[in-house]
């Protein structure tokens, strides 16, 4: 089980004015930056309500600002605390059936099996894990949101998590995998 802590957007942008547009433009408030960076043994969710074409930039503003933070998630009402294991799926060649370098691609890609057996359960906190570029995140929302796959959160980056579902794991303990994986999954 994993401690997940949510923390809005809004808490951490030094800016009374601020919008999705200029967010790049802002600087972050220096203590959340400490007490967000100072956590440990929680993973970490920054929460916005952000448009879909405006998540690759509060991925860079996170970025640039140094957050270090687990995941995003653009549900506004996610709690602000949950205990939950933490389900990390990969998408190209995972959640698609193959890889995605530009954004038709990403559009149209084909579903994998996989989707099917995942399932959305309050006992699961679900992170989509992607490599895609930046720029790809929007369309790859609408093709998850298309396909009705279940999901909390988006990460680019490596986290902790209770479970990898990627189709390049490899696993030095496999039997522990497969019957974490057929308790949490329905496969």
């Amino acid at each position: 089980m994993a401690k997940i802590l949510a923390y809005d957007l809004d808490l951490l942008v030094n800016d009374l004015t601020w919008s999705y547009k200029n967010l790049l433009d802002c600087k972050i408030y220096t203590d959340w930056r400490y007490k967000i960076n100072h956590i440990r043994g929680k993973y970490l969710v920054i929460r916005c309500n952000c448009p879909k074409q405006y998540v690759p930039v509060v991925l860079k503003w996170l970025r640039i600002n140094n957050v270090n933070y687990d995941s995003l998630s653009l549900n506004p009402d996610m709690p602000d605390f949950q205990e939950k294991p933490v389900v990390a799926v990969d998408m190209d060649g995972t959640l698609t059936q193959e890889v995605c370098w530009n954004e038709d691609q990403c559009k149209n890609a084909k579903p994998s099996k996989l989707i099917h057996n995942l399932i959305s359960s309050k006992d699961l906190f679900i992170v989509l894990w992607t490599a895609r570029q930046e720029n790809l995140i929007p369309a790859s929302l609408e093709w998850l949101e298309r396909h009705k796959v279940p999901f909390q959160a988006i990460s680019k980056k490596k986290m902790a998590a209770t479970l990898y579902v990627d189709d390049k794991t490899v696993n030095p303990v496999p039997d522990k995998a497969k019957r974490l994986a057929k308790k949490l999954l329905s496969i």
